[in-house]
């Protein structure tokens, strides 16, 4: 069969954290037909495919090679990103990684595939990987790969950063727990690579066809100590320099997650063979591919940074979203449309309504207390009265105005009580009777917490000034 004049690329594992930021840039590119290979379709995937043309969602599993050869044979490139990471049984990792890639190859060649990039890992480097079941796999499946006969390109990339990413996000919660910890002594070296410059790097392999049957390691611009790290995302977070780190000692947890892993692997957080990245050097060295890019990859203090605030405005929109649905459906009765959630989420991040994490202790505690629900209508009566300045009524006001706007909830407010008096008086009696007891109920809770902490921050303010 004819391939068409521009490579066509055959994408595995285009569903995963990377699969995605390839495809985003493959589908918007100089490529022919692109083929993506995925266990499910997801929303994501739906949706590149609807705005590119070139781009087909193949809903299959890598060993259903039924339904995916015909699209391999159009194909000029196969990336193979498919694998199974994080958390898994040794015998899982040993059929996708090991196995799934030793039957994809095959189908490759049948499909006379010009050019074969694997994904595999800088574990594989690793001096002991004898805990280390994934690395295990990944290096039986680059003895497939070196053996097969292809064209071929291995990328090995070190820890990989960006939002949403698996391994950002456990660096991320060692740096924010109350106190700072890593495991192991601190002092293994790492050299993160921001998503994107790895992407890039497939690219320049894509495009400049290196498929020199060889090994490409890729890493970031700068090596790190995995505590230099811990310490420099702390820092960013809070602001203030970090004084000590807890150093939690491997040997004794990897022993005690090796017994557990096969009566409760499910249960646990991460298994022995993930800490060996805590005990192994995973740096990148040199390489041709690498030597052209160092210039212009992503600083470490600028992902750092990049990735904090990011992460802190996606923590952000995901609590004020939540908190609109609490109040809104108290105040409508209904959960309030998508759009009214963004327009609430919006006016607080413009700054209509303060987002101060130094907010006056009263105001952060009411504020939690509208959010349980049995509580809401205490603390909405007692503000309204006693508190009308305070940032819960400015969310309430702000929500109330969002929502008499939206078809879903405006007939809360506006529908129509005309043609029955009677029936308007006795429902304004009743709520003013409901207002009434809840805030005859609120004040004794209420209203010696305000005082209590007025006192507080009037005492805490005196302090700062004799400072």
């Amino acid at each position: 069969m004819t391939k068409i004049s521009k490579k066509s690329l055959f994408i595995t594992g285009a569903g995963g954290f990377v699969g995605k930021r390839l495809l985003q840039r493959v589908a918007a590119g100089h490529y022919g037909n692109v083929y993506c290979l995925c266990r499910k379709e997801t929303p994501f995937l739906t949706a590149v495919a609807a705005r590119h043309s070139n781009v087909t969602i193949i809903r299959a599993d890598l060993f259903e090679a039924e339904r995916y050869r015909d699209a391999l044979t159009h194909c000029d490139i196969a990336v193979h990103l498919a694998a199974v990471t994080g958390k898994a049984a040794p015998q899982t990792y040993t059929r996708v990684n090991s196995e799934g890639t030793a039957l994809f190859i095959e189908q490759c060649k049948q499909a006379n595939i010009r050019g074969f990039l694997h994904f595999s890992t800088i574990a594989v480097n690793f001096a002991d990987v004898s805990n280390y079941p994934y690395a295990r796999s990944k290096q039986a499946a680059e003895k497939f790969v070196e053996t097969s006969g292809l064209q071929y390109a291995i990328v090995r990339p070190t820890i990989i950063f960006g939002h949403q990413s698996p391994i950002w996000q456990n660096f991320l919660t060692m740096a924010r727990s109350p106190v700072p910890f890593v495991f192991g002594n601190g002092r293994t070296k790492i050299q993160p690579i921001h998503v994107d410059d790895l992407i890039q790097a497939v690219i320049t392999i894509i495009d400049e066809e290196r498929f020199d049957n060889a090994a490409i390691p890729v890493g970031g611009r700068e090596v790190v100590t995995i505590e230099g790290l811990v310490r420099q995302i702390r820092q960013k977070i809070t602001g203030q320099p970090v004084r000590s780190v807890v150093r939690l000692p491997l040997l004794p947890l990897s022993f005690v997650l090796r017994v557990l892993e096969p009566l409760a692997l499910g249960l646990l957080p991460f298994t022995a063979g993930q800490l060996t990245s805590f005990s192994c050097d995973g740096v990148a060295g040199a390489n041709s591919l690498m030597d052209t890019m160092r210039p212009h990859l992503e600083p470490l203090e600028n992902m750092i940074s990049d990735l904090v605030q990011g992460g802190q405005n996606d923590a952000t929109r995901t609590d004020l979203t939540a908190e609109a649905k609490r109040f809104g459906k108290q105040i409508s009765g209904v959960e309030p449309a998508q759009l009214a959630l963004q327009k609430y989420v919006e006016a607080h991040l413009q700054g209509l309504i303060a987002l101060d994490r130094g907010m006056a202790l009263f105001e952060r505690i009411i504020i939690g207390c509208a959010r349980i629900r049995p509580l809401f209508y205490l603390v909405e009566a007692y503000s309204s009265v006693f508190h009308r300045t305070g940032i819960l009524r400015k969310k309430i006001v702000l929500l109330m105005a969002i929502l008499e706007c939206m078809p879903e909830t405006k007939t809360a407010y506006d529908e129509s009580e005309s043609g029955n008096y009677l029936r308007f008086f006795f429902g304004l009696l009743a709520r003013s009777l409901a207002f009434g007891f809840a805030l005859l109920i609120s004040i004794p809770i209420f209203f010696p917490l305000q005082v209590l902490c007025n006192a507080s921050g009037q005492k805490h303010m005196k302090a700062s000034w004799k400072n």
